[in-house]
């Protein structure tokens, strides 16, 4: 594991979702499964209101994008975005690393 990726992504992930909470965001922690990380992205599938959602978070060096599959995650910005970056946070090491073969 590139310890210097995993690093700079549960930094992002700490300044942009660190503080998120309400009843709408932490329903969903803990909750995601087929978690996965490639360098500085992971991605997980939660079941939602309406079937299950895969969501998305990527550190970038200056910014982090987030996809979800909701109807309104396209930006990034929905309550599914914010669980999985807690999620990460409290629970790293439950994503399964995907490394790169070269």
């Amino acid at each position: 594991m590139n310890e210097k990726n995993f690093t700079h992504l549960q930094q992002v992930i700490q300044e942009r979702w660190g503080s998120a909470s309400g009843q709408k965001v932490t329903r969903y922690v803990g909750k995601f499964r087929n978690r996965e990380r490639r360098e500085e992205k992971i991605t997980a599938v939660v079941e939602g209101n309406h079937g299950d959602y895969t969501v998305s978070i990527e550190a970038g060096e200056t910014s982090a994008w987030s996809t979800c599959s909701c109807y309104i995650g396209k930006g990034g910005y929905c309550h599914h975005c914010a669980a999985l970056g807690l999620t990460f946070l409290a629970e790293p090491t439950s994503f399964v690393l995907i490394e790169k073969v070269e």
